[in-house]
């Protein structure tokens, strides 16, 4: 049984407020997001992620609200990402290579579509804000010591490297995927990033993306949908380093 796992205990956090659920909810589909309402809001989206996007339709009917673990959901979205998994990785730690992998593949496909020079103003745009977040000590000092006097896309190579916390990766990302979202003329999200990283994932994941190809939409067994499993997982990595702060701060 999957209760109180990694997932479940992030949507019952004390920090979790209306904006971070608009958050959660901007990366669905809308009719699905309409169903996750209170006081079902955790349960509502347990279903989701754990049934909708990665479930099987005979086997769902067999299963309580909170299986499978989430473990094994973000372990196969690694996999399926050809991520290295160890055993003795934790939910938290492979969750970050899988952002670390979606960046750098959103790196690879704009450059693809745009051209080095565009992804160079992106890179800018993005670095800006978040060193103006620094300025306003809304990150950690220790990423504003990282942060000092790095070039031109040293962000993502901190971030690949693993060397920036997780609100830092938090920013950067929704930096990162809005300024690719305004590039690439797919809409801005003005209340949360959310509307933004959906567009985005959408984007990169979709039967001509990069990360999915359309053979393996085609030759997947079973039912599990890919694009939402993997933007589900990435949604919720985002979210459990914006919490992890939160809880941070409100106990200071």
């Amino acid at each position: 049984m999957a209760k109180n796992d990694n997932l479940d205990s992030l949507l019952n956090s004390p920090v979790m407020a209306d904006e971070d659920w608009e958050f959660l909810k901007s990366t669905m589909d809308k009719t699905e997001a309409a169903e996750i309402v209170r006081p079902r809001r955790a349960t509502g989206m347990n279903e989701y992620i754990r049934h909708s996007c990665y479930g099987h339709s005979v086997t769902n009917i067999f299963r309580d609200s909170w299986t499978p673990d989430y473990a094994e959901i973000v372990r196969a979205v690694a996999r399926k990402l050809k991520i290295k998994v160890y055993d003795h990785q934790g939910v938290a730690n492979i969750e970050g290579r899988i952002l670390q992998e979606i960046m750098e593949a959103a790196k690879t496909r704009f450059i693809k579509e745009k051209g080095e020079a565009e992804w160079r103003k992106v890179e800018r745009e993005a670095e800006k804000k978040l060193k103006r977040l620094a300025k306003e000590g809304r990150i950690p000092q220790a990423d504003i010591l990282e942060l000092k006097g790095l070039g031109p896309g040293g962000v993502m190579a901190l971030i690949v490297a693993g060397r920036l916390s997780g609100i830092a990766v938090y920013l950067w990302a929704n930096k990162i995927f809005f300024a690719i979202s305004r590039a690439l003329g797919l809409g801005i999200g003005v209340a949360v990033a959310g509307p933004v990283i959906g567009k985005v994932l959408s984007f990169l994941l979709g039967p001509a993306g990069w990360i999915l190809t359309a053979l393996w939409l085609v030759y997947e067994i079973g039912d599990t949908n890919w694009r939402k499993t993997i933007s589900a997982v990435v949604a919720v990595a985002l979210l459990r380093r914006r919490l992890q702060w939160k809880e941070e701060n409100s106990s200071c």
